[in-house]
């Protein structure tokens, strides 16, 4: 992984210098119209070649943690092996709340209400105004790997208020290796292409409502707040 990571870097560091030189070249000339000719095809960073590994790295490096739970594809189409994964995730969740000792634990994605309950995840779906919950559960639909940020979606299924951040020190994210993009650019390629749109005025709407990215934050002795709140992704690995 090590030369993978040298791979990269090096690549970066090449497409950085082609832009620098570009600029370079364009300031030493004596020309009173200088233009600059960079080539739009390269871009600043290169291509992440293994974006869960990356994500891992850098999500941990800015002080998440994070807990995989691998599961086979070839054998979701049955039944029991489901429900067992299942048992085992949400069992996790549930360990996850009682070592944290969180007594008020608030859910804001409410189609998830049904499955909570079915496996004695005890939650509320709201707040009154100015309090804060001791932890919060919510499935994340995209995570971007070079930045080892989470991306929330604002929408009728996922009730932020309006923020994922404010609302309790501890943040509990359900997520999916499947759903690792390299970066916003990728992210935002595909919105363009498998989220629904509609062309209004020449203004393109989204089927959400707001994207909001998060990442993860060091604090000084692991004093988390609201603001600043401690990270924990629960990720399905598919193998």
């Amino acid at each position: 992984m090590e030369d993978s990571n040298n791979s990269i870097e090096a690549k970066n560091n090449n497409q950085r210098n082609a832009i620098c030189q570009s600029l370079r070249t364009a300031l030493a000339s004596k020309s009173e119209r200088t233009q600059v000719l960079i080539d739009r095809n390269i871009g600043l960073f290169g291509q992440i070649e293994h974006p869960l590994q990356h994500f891992k790295n850098e999500f941990s490096a800015n002080g998440g943690k994070l807990v995989e739970f691998e599961i086979d594809k070839s054998q979701m189409n049955k039944g029991d092996y489901v429900l067992a994964k299942m048992r085992e995730v949400y069992g996790y969740v549930n360990k996850e709340i009682e070592i944290g000792k969180y007594e008020k634990v608030l859910n804001v994605s409410p189609n998830l209400s049904q499955v909570f309950a079915q496996f004695n995840i005890s939650c509320i779906n709201s707040l009154p105004p100015n309090e804060k919950a001791d932890a919060v559960i919510v499935y994340a639909e995209y995570l971007i790997a070079r930045s080892g940020s989470i991306a929330f979606i604002q929408s009728p299924s996922t009730m932020l208020y309006p923020s994922i951040r404010n609302l309790a020190p501890n943040v509990i994210v359900l997520a999916s290796s499947s759903s690792i993009y390299g970066d916003m650019e990728q992210l935002l390629e595909h919105l363009k292409t498998e989220t629904k749109i509609e062309r209004k005025s020449d203004v393109l709407t989204m089927k959400f409502d707001m994207l909001e990215i998060v990442s993860p934050v060091q604090v000084e002795n692991e004093e988390y707040t609201p603001e600043n709140p401690h990270i924990t992704i629960v990720m399905l690995v598919e193998q």
